[in-house]
């Protein structure tokens, strides 16, 4: 048995989700999860993550390092309680630019192993990149392995990602910004985010908001593609403030606007009778589920809700099995999603050498 902890940090700025899993020797016996765990961001730590690409090399290197060490004081008493093999670390995207194979993810592994004595596998998209794909998304491998079932399994994130799969076909890819937009709007009405979609709801539908939004050249793109964070905070948010409507009135145009993207992606990719699995703290918005749920009924389609765990620990999960994937030397990060020439074994391995485990 190899006990894995996934460890996920996503773009929305929350916190540290985490997963643990142990994966049998005998590859047809199931993992099992042991626990999962969110520890929120200090805000010393948010602080420190409002480095962008327009921030100079020094803090960006600044930054890495105290989250780095700020992931390990977090990490380390999990350690001491429980028998762990193996760190998977994604880290946090700072800058997202795969035309020109760039993607860069704040969290060291080497600072990590060094700092936990324990083997860490990290910088997942790289090998994809310079193979010409996207780098992302990663998410598809876990939709195949444990829910293959569903022919669509959508995220709903800082960023909302879908995955088609099928015998004939495996698409997969960013619809647009989610929980990001959603979460800087709830804000300028004095709340965090906007759980339930109540401020959302107590908003009007404005048309020339998803007139912009839609003409927006990322919705015109077939895939593969992928979104990059500072273009929803440096492009797309700014251009729908511009607008001058009120934070409701977006939030209640927004919520409408993705759901009639992810409905139109479903009808373009999906088929009749679809049962689509949505994840992602962002499904819990029940404004936006009720939308969503009558979008695809219309299709003939139906949205399936899983556990509490799956809508909020997928990802982290998903963060395992890449990097029991990777120890196995399966190819764990697909061409067919991702535009690359061909499928890649990612994951750099640092510390004391996987083999022993």
């Amino acid at each position: 048995m190899v006990a894995i902890l996934g460890i996920m940090t996503g773009s929305s700025k929350d916190g540290m989700d985490l997963s643990l899993m142990h994966f049998p020797r005998q590859e047809k016996s199931k993992p099992a999860i042991v626990f999962h765990k969110m520890i929120r961001y200090s805000a010393s730590i948010k602080q420190h993550l409002q480095v962008d690409q327009e921030s100079t090399a020094l803090s960006v290197f600044e930054t890495e390092y105290v989250f780095t060490k700020w992931i390990a004081e977090q990490i380390n008493p999990l350690l001491a309680e429980y028998n762990i093999d193996l760190l998977s670390l994604h880290g946090h995207t700072l800058i997202h630019r795969p035309e020109k194979g760039i993607s860069i993810q704040l969290g060291s592994g080497a600072g990590l192993a060094a700092l936990t004595n324990t083997t860490v596998i990290a910088d997942f998209r790289v090998q994809d990149l310079y193979l010409g794909g996207q780098g992302t998304p990663l998410a598809p491998l876990i939709d195949s392995l444990r829910f293959p079932e569903y022919h669509c399994c959508l995220n709903i994130g800082g960023i909302a990602n879908i995955h088609f799969q099928d015998a004939n076909k495996r698409i997969a890819y960013d619809v647009g910004p989610a929980n990001q937009v959603n979460d800087f709007f709830a804000r300028l009405e004095g709340h965090s985010f906007d759980p339930d979609g109540d401020l959302a709801k107590e908003g009007v539908f404005q048309q020339e908001l998803v007139s912009l939004w839609q003409s927006m050249d990322y919705f015109e793109m077939a895939p593969p593609k992928s979104l990059d964070n500072n273009w929803i905070q440096k492009a797309f948010i700014p251009r729908t403030q511009k607008l001058s409507f009120t934070p409701k009135d977006v939030l209640h145009s927004f919520n409408r606007f993705l759901v009639e993207q992810i409905g139109m992606e479903c009808e373009k990719y999906g088929s009749a009778s679809m049962k689509v699995l949505a994840s992602g703290g962002g499904i819990r918005n029940l404004f936006f589920r009720q939308l969503l749920n009558d979008r695809l009924d219309t299709l003939g389609m139906s949205l399936e809700i899983p556990s509490e765990d799956i809508i909020d620990y997928k990802e982290s999960m998903l963060m395992c099995y890449l990097a029991y994937n990777r120890l196995l030397e399966r190819k764990n990060v697909l061409h067919a999603v991702t535009g690359a020439s061909k499928d890649s074994l990612g994951g750099a391995i640092y510390g004391p050498n996987p083999r022993q485990l």
